[in-house]
């Protein structure tokens, strides 16, 4: 940071990272060895950025999916895979305007971008449970469940990342998703009692809850039961 223009050559740095292993100062260059490694993926990425660049989203995709098989998997290397599975989960809804890949024919449709999106999440959770993204990636599967009208995967999923998760800032939308889920499902009882919880709480899916609080009920036929629910939501969705 304090020599910008300074250009260290690889075959000098990994010098360096070998003097201090035989100084004994095993962490510095564990340290050394690690950003020399992270330095070059993040140079080596740059061919993908100037694909994406050049409209060709999917070409750029499959040069980082290997890209990162060739590099361990570790720090900045595992937030790209993360980034990179989001990125494949944005474009999804737009995948008819995404130019066919090198030697395909056509694009991937949404739902398997979204089917893709799902993969790579969920192997991102696999390797780096503790990750402090993780329970971002379960948040997106959700969506992306919910897209795909899985509602009895979905609901089971946002069950469990919520049980995985607790402290997490997605806990209370994890329990909503659960609601929404088995209300698709016409598993009113279980979908109430989930959307319950949300609704006497004081989070952002709060109105939320309420609402489909009310939406179930009358699907019951419960009329009376579902105007109170209504009442309490009537400012927010005229």
């Amino acid at each position: 940071e304090l020599s910008p223009e300074l250009e260290i050559p690889f075959e000098k740095i990994l010098k360096v990272g070998n003097a201090y292993r035989e100084l004994k100062e095993f962490e510095r260059g564990v340290d050394v060895f690690l950003a020399t490694l992270e330095a070059g993926f993040a140079t080596e990425s740059f061919v993908g950025a100037a694909l994406e660049d050049q409209g060709r989203f999917l070409d750029a995709l499959d040069y980082q999916k290997k890209l990162w098989m060739d590099f361990p998997d570790y720090g900045e290397i595992a937030n790209s895979y993360f980034a990179l599975a989001q990125q494949v989960y944005a474009k999804a809804s737009d995948a008819k305007s995404l130019t066919p890949g090198k030697g395909k024919k056509e694009a991937p449709t949404s739902r398997e971008l979204y089917d893709l999106s799902v993969k790579m999440l969920e192997q991102f959770r696999l390797t780096h449970p503790s990750h402090p993204l993780a329970d971002d990636g379960a948040f997106t599967i959700a969506n992306a469940l919910f897209t795909l009208k899985a509602y009895d995967e979905m609901a089971g999923h946002a069950k469990a990342s919520r049980k995985a998760y607790p402290g997490s800032d997605f806990a209370e939308a994890f329990q909503y998703l659960s609601a929404l889920g088995n209300f698709w499902l016409r598993k009113y009882d279980a979908a109430f009692a989930a959307a319950k919880v949300v609704a006497e709480g004081n989070g952002k899916d709060k109105n939320l809850a309420a609402y489909i609080c009310a939406q179930i009920l009358h699907a019951q036929g419960k009329t009376v039961d579902s105007l109170k629910w209504y009442e309490k939501v009537k400012n927010e969705y005229p």
